[in-house]
């Protein structure tokens, strides 16, 4: 089962879309979680992504489900090797939790809006999945901060992305 969960408010229509379009994607039960047991937010300013996740839980969260945590507020930039890079989702495998932000979509259009969301949250739940990013540019694991990435294509799963996914799937029924 996958767990929505919005920290701020998503209008109802928004949120049954997105629990579609992650059904979708992996073909297992999507459905909205209430915010219980949020970790303490600072007031202003951008969240810490990984902060965050570590100290997050979900009540009703079982041991196999994936949360996935939706905010309107900005994600602080992670510090890697190469530099700062800007951070508009992350995913904790071990704890099976991701976060996305609406931050920076574009809003004018709610339809683009929408996919593009749906996107980066298809993305976080197969990295929750395991699996890695996909050369496919048509594939919702392609690498999130490349171009084709931004496109507002219905966010799907290349085959070959989708077997992996069936296939943890099922071992994680096992």
């Amino acid at each position: 089962m996958i767990r929505l969960v919005t920290i701020e408010e998503l209008p109802p229509a928004q949120t049954a879309r997105l629990c579609a379009c992650l059904y979708q994607a992996y073909g297992i039960g999507c459905e909205p979680s209430p915010a219980d047991l949020l970790p303490r937010l600072p007031a202003k300013g951008p969240i810490d992504a990984v902060a965050f996740l570590e100290q997050a839980d979900c009540a009703e969260a079982l041991d196999d489900d994936k949360v996935v945590f939706v905010t309107s507020r900005p994600l602080a930039a992670r510090d890697l090797p190469s530099g700062k890079v800007p951070t508009q989702s992350m995913a904790l495998v071990p704890q099976g939790r991701a976060i996305v932000t609406t931050h920076g979509l574009p809003n004018g259009d709610p339809d683009r809006f929408l996919k593009r969301l749906a996107k980066l949250a298809v993305h976080e739940v197969g990295r929750l999945w395991g699996l890695h990013h996909c050369l496919d540019v048509r594939c919702a694991l392609y690498p999130p901060w490349s171009p084709p990435f931004t496109t507002a294509e219905q966010p799907q799963l290349c085959a070959f992305c989708r077997d992996k996914s069936d296939e943890k799937i099922r071992m994680a029924k096992s």
